[in-house]
């Protein structure tokens, strides 16, 4: 039976579990080295306060719940200057809850919102190339893959190519 999804809001008490978490590297090695790693309990205090700031571009990113336990994150923000319309997506999630739909499922509850945000023109999403299971999530949820742009992720000291996803709404 497939595990009951929720988004929640993020809260301090969810650092040392999204630190736990994210201090993975296999779940790190398909993030944007924005994200450090070593992943610490401080950084995690760090991105929730600033998801919790007043007007924060980060403001709607949410925990993502597994049958009641801590499964990754998933949101999104709008973009900058004359893109504000663009709503850009992300997520990720901690080994133990891989392939198990959950990733679809959260996902899928975050663009019911996106929906609602009167902000919001075009949503787009980003990944490595390398990520199979991440572009699967993507196409499931209503997404279709537009551009794939050549060495244009580094990670690593490496150059990875970047697979551009739009939204074109939720499958029938």
């Amino acid at each position: 039976m497939a595990p009951k999804v929720e988004l929640s809001v993020l809260h301090p008490q969810l650092a040392a579990p999204i630190a736990a978490l994210l201090n993975d590297y296999r779940v790190w090695r398909s993030l944007s080295d924005i994200v450090p790693y070593p992943y610490t309990e401080k950084d995690a205090q760090d991105f929730i306060a600033c998801v919790s700031r007043e007007g924060s571009p980060l403001r709607n990113t949410f925990a993502v719940r597994a049958d009641g336990q801590l499964a990754g994150l998933v949101g999104y923000q709008l973009g900058a200057l004359n893109k504000s319309h663009i709503a850009t997506v992300g997520y990720w999630y901690g080994q133990a809850f891989w392939g198990r739909g959950i990733a679809t499922a959260a996902l899928s509850l975050l663009l019911e919102k996106v929906e609602t945000d009167p902000q919001v023109c075009r949503v787009e999403a980003c990944v490595f190339a390398f990520n199979a299971a991440s572009q699967r999530v993507l196409e499931k949820c209503g997404f279709v893959r537009e551009a794939v742009l050549k060495e244009a992720l580094s990670k690593e000291g490496k150059l990875y190519d970047e697979v551009v996803f739009r939204w074109v709404g939720t499958p029938r």
